[in-house]
């Protein structure tokens, strides 16, 4: 986990991405694990970096559907990624239309139960401005991407946002 985390920053400094996502993939090789010494002190370290250099994290659906029934990442990075002044964004890794919003409902519950929803952001896209214009925009961490750039705007009342009402599958639990 040492190694994983040692290359997850050399990328997080090498492209300084918007986002990081999967912040914690690795650990679904092994969902039991709980982080200390070393490991937590390099997953401190990351997301740090993170709220240093204004990267999100990313709060990701996929991990429901892979056997670790809740989102990347696991609550004990969240939790230590919200008091280290984390922003995060919710992603659910579509790769095809069906998968569009999928475990949604987890994500929400998830958010509400880390109690983050204060802290969680979305990004939209705009156009690349001139710097002669005085808008100096970070480049998407897609290479091939590179014309596009995004900002990140929070989302006020997150929980409660028009979104959740498109379906009873995202209604929080009581």
């Amino acid at each position: 986990f040492c190694e994983y985390f040692d290359e997850q920053l050399s990328l997080l400094e090498g492209v300084q991405p918007e986002v990081v996502g999967h912040f914690d993939v690795v650990l679904k090789y092994c969902p039991a694990v709980k982080m200390s010494g070393k490991v937590l002190e390099k997953v401190r370290r990351n997301v740090r970096y993170c709220v240093e250099h204004d990267i999100l994290v990313e709060i990701n659906s996929s991990g429901v559907g892979k056997g670790l029934r809740r989102p990347y990442p696991q609550p004990d990075v969240v939790v230590l990624a919200k008091e280290l002044g984390a922003r995060f964004t919710v992603s659910d890794d579509a790769h095809s239309p069906s998968d569009v919003a999928l475990y949604y409902g987890h994500v929400r519950q998830y958010i509400h139960d880390m109690t983050i929803a204060s802290s969680v952001y979305c990004l939209r896209r705009r156009q690349q401005q001139r710097q002669d214009e005085g808008v100096v925009s970070k480049p998407s961490a897609g290479y091939i991407h590179s014309f596009r750039f995004v900002q990140a705007e929070l989302v006020p009342d997150f929980l409660s946002h028009e979104f959740w009402s498109r379906s009873a599958s995202y209604e929080l639990a009581q």
